[in-house]
This record gives C-alpha cells, structure tokens and sequence, in this order.
C-alpha cells in the first residue's frame, strides 16, 4: 500500500489531504442528510428536487470560466476564495435549519453552488495536471477517493453524533473543516521546500522544483489576492471562456464528446443516489443512524477501487465502462424491488461501486482527449456536464419518481443504464475488431 501512494506526484498526495480535511466537514452530518434536511424544511418531495436542482445549476453556471482561469492563475488563490464562500454557505445552511426558513436554505444553497463551482474544478485541474497518460485513472481515483472516504469517516460519526446534536449545528462543521483544510494549502508549498531541501537527488527533488516553478512563475499566478480577484471577476463573468471551451470542441476528436457523454450520465447516477436513496430509506422506516451507515456504505467502495485505476490505464477504458454499466443496472432494477434494510444495504453497496469506477474511468479518458495547455478549460467543460447531469438526475429522476413512484423509477434506471452499457461495449469491441482486421 506505501508503496502504490508513494508513485504518485508529491503535491497530488499533499493536495489529497487538504480535499480529505475539507470534505470531513462535509461529511459529519451535512452530506449525509442532506436530502432529509431540506426535506424538514421546504416539506415536499418536490421542494427536495427543486433544491437539488438550484443546488446544481448554481454550480453549472461557473464551472467553464473557472476552468478557463485554472490556465491562467495558480490554484491556491481560487482554493482560498472558494472555501470562504464555503464557510458563509455553512451559516446560512445553519440559520435555514433553526428558523426553519427557505429563504435561508435558498441563499445557501447559490453559495454552495459558486463555491462548488470554484473549489472542486480547481481541484480537478490540479489532478488532471499532475498525472501523466499512465496514471491518470489511478491520479483520479485519489481525487474521488480521498473526497468518499472523507465522507465515509463523517456519515460513521454522524451515526453516533446524530443522537444528541441537532442537524443544524452540524453545518458549523462544514466551516471549521474548510478553514482546516486552507491551512493544509498553505502548508503545502512549505513542505515540498523542506523535502526538496533533504532530497535534492531524488523524485521528489525534481517534482517539488517544478511544483515551485509553477508557484513562482509570474505568468501564472497573480501578484497578489487583490489582484487575483480583479482577474477572477474579469474572467469569471466574461463570455471569452465559454468561446474558448467551444471552439475547442470544435477541433476536437469525436471520442472526446463521448467521454464527455460518460461523465455526464456517471453524475447523472452519482447524485440520484445522493438525493434519493436515503429518501427511499427513510420511507421505508430506517432510523437517522441507520440512513447515516447507508450513506457509508455508499462510500466504501473508493476504499477498494484502486485496482480500477490500474485496469483503466492498461485496457480500454470505453470498454470497462460499458462492462460496468451492465453491471449497474442489474442491480438498479432489484433496488426496485426490495424494501427489506439489509438487501437495500447490498445493493446500494453494489451500485455505489460502480459508480466508485465510472467517475475516475470516465474523468481520466476526458484527460486522454486533452491537450495540456486546455486542461483548465475540459476540466471546466467536464464539470459543467457533470452538473448538467446532476439537474437531469434531480430533475428528471425527480419527475420520475412523483409520477410512478420510487420502485418503478429505479427499475426504469436500470434500464436505461443497461442499454446505455452495452452501446458502448458493442462499440468499442467493433472498433478494436476492425482495427485488428486493418493490421
């Protein structure tokens, strides 16, 4: 195991422990039940959707322009502003929760949106830049692995936690952890100076030397935080960056768009989970401790998948993901079908590892169709399909539920997710046959 962590890039596993700090905060409580708490709030299943969807179209809006800046400025400066919005989101998430006011829950949620926008695109350029044609999947499997098992340690607390403090005190964490994890970033560029000082011969000698070129280099990063926010704000409402990203696509390999299809449909999965089966577990009489081990259980799998990462970057990762897409929607369709605690508990384990392999497969073979110079703006791109697939996932998922309910909506999934898998299989194993036949 020391020795799989140790072939990653220094600054990728200094960067992984400041994402794992900051989305601890996330995961003591508010992650876990976050469904359910707004819920208590707006008192509808609708209101929940419609949440969730504000939620992801706030993210939306920013992903490209944040994207495109991650080319120009250096990434701590977008980290540090992106977590105090965070810690602002937390408050009005608290103050939602004890006035019990959807005014509150609204403005929060648009902060959590920008914030979202700003830090996890940030974290996804620095990972994509930092990984190389034979690491990329196992690059991203840190970055969706440090972030789930984050949330694993916290909904496991939570468990215990959720017996004696209330849901809205439980967002305060939410801030503390943010905070926590900006001292993490500023510790960072002090660290990999003092291994670079003790190993000047070595890999990490190298690696840290070009972490600090990128650090210093005037062109890439601004003069100051006052200076940053001038180009933020420049960039981050202009529409150069949305030309930029298009007119890429333009010139871009057909296989891009569809790895871009994947990412999308990975989310689209990813938050129909997040908002919807701790719902169905509530429905079903699950107790809060127990919807908080379901939310863990839901996260195990990054525990595991490593292996993934490896199977990803020596085979065709089209082909894996069409294999695991079938799989999926198997167990989609028995989620349908059972109200029993504990089968519910092995199938949303089941799924949840499918979806532990798609969001690294699917952001990495993004990558491989990137050139290095635009990785900022696919990354961008990416996310902005990945937040159109969560308002797909709350909204369509959503309607689907309110008109023939949770059983035949999981079942309809599952279908889908099967069709989809084997389009991309039969694909893909056509391609690799006439490319045989070429040779």
């Amino acid at each position: 195991m020391h020795k799989f962590f140790k072939n990653f890039p220094v600054q990728v596993r200094f960067i992984s422990l400041s994402l794992f700090l900051f989305m601890l905060g996330w995961g003591l409580g508010t992650d876990t039940y976050f469904s359910i708490y707004v819920q208590t709030i707006v008192e509808s299943p609708w209101g929940v959707m419609m949440i969730g969807a504000i939620l992801a179209l706030a993210k939306l809006l920013f992903v490209v322009p944040v994207g495109e800046l991650n080319d120009r400025v250096h990434s701590k400066h977008l980290l540090l502003l992106g977590k105090i919005l965070y810690v602002v989101c937390a408050f009005f998430f608290f103050f939602a929760g004890f006035w019990h006011s959807w005014e509150c829950l609204l403005v929060a949620v648009i902060f959590n949106g920008f914030a979202n926008a700003i830090t996890f695109t940030t974290y996804r350029s620095y990972y994509a830049k930092h990984s190389t044609q034979f690491t990329r999947t196992q690059v991203f499997w840190l970055y969706f692995s440090s972030s789930a098992v984050a949330q694993l340690v916290g909904a496991l607390i939570s468990a215990v936690l959720v017996n004696w403090l209330a849901l809205p005190f439980m967002y305060f964490f939410v801030a503390i952890f943010a905070l926590l994890s900006l001292l993490q970033d500023d510790y960072l560029k002090e660290k990999i100076s003092r291994r670079t000082t003790r190993t000047r011969k070595s890999l990490y000698q190298r690696e840290s030397r070009q972490y600090l070129m990128e650090i210093e280099d005037p062109e890439l990063v601004t003069t100051s935080f006052s200076h940053f926010l001038s180009t933020f704000f420049q960039g981050i409402f202009s529409l150069k960056a949305w030309k930029k990203v298009f007119d890429l696509l333009k010139v871009s390999p057909r296989g891009l768009i569809v790895a871009m299809g994947t990412v999308l449909f990975a989310y689209l999965l990813n938050y129909v989970g997040f908002l919807f089966i701790p719902l169905v577990a509530l429905n079903n009489q699950l107790s809060l401790s127990e919807i908080a081990l379901l939310f863990a259980v839901m996260k195990v799998p990054y525990l595991f998948t490593m292996l993934t990462g490896k199977i990803g970057d020596r085979y065709s990762k089209k082909l894996v993901i069409g294999i695991i897409l079938i799989f999926m929607s198997i167990f989609y369709f028995l989620l349908g079908m059972q109200e029993d605690f504990w089968i519910i508990l092995v199938l949303t384990f089941a799924i949840s590892l499918g979806i532990s392999f798609l969001l690294p497969l699917s952001s990495a073979l993004v990558v491989d169709y990137t050139p290095p110079q635009h990785q900022g703006k696919l990354v961008g791109a990416t996310d902005f399909l990945g937040k159109l697939g969560e308002i797909l996932g709350s909204l369509g998922f959503g309607t689907l539920v309110a008109i023939v309910g949770n059983q035949l909506g999981f079942m309809m999934i599952g279908i889908a997710t099967f069709v989809l898998g084997l389009w991309i299989s039969v694909k893909r194993l056509v391609k690799q046959r006439r490319l045989k036949h070429r040779v």
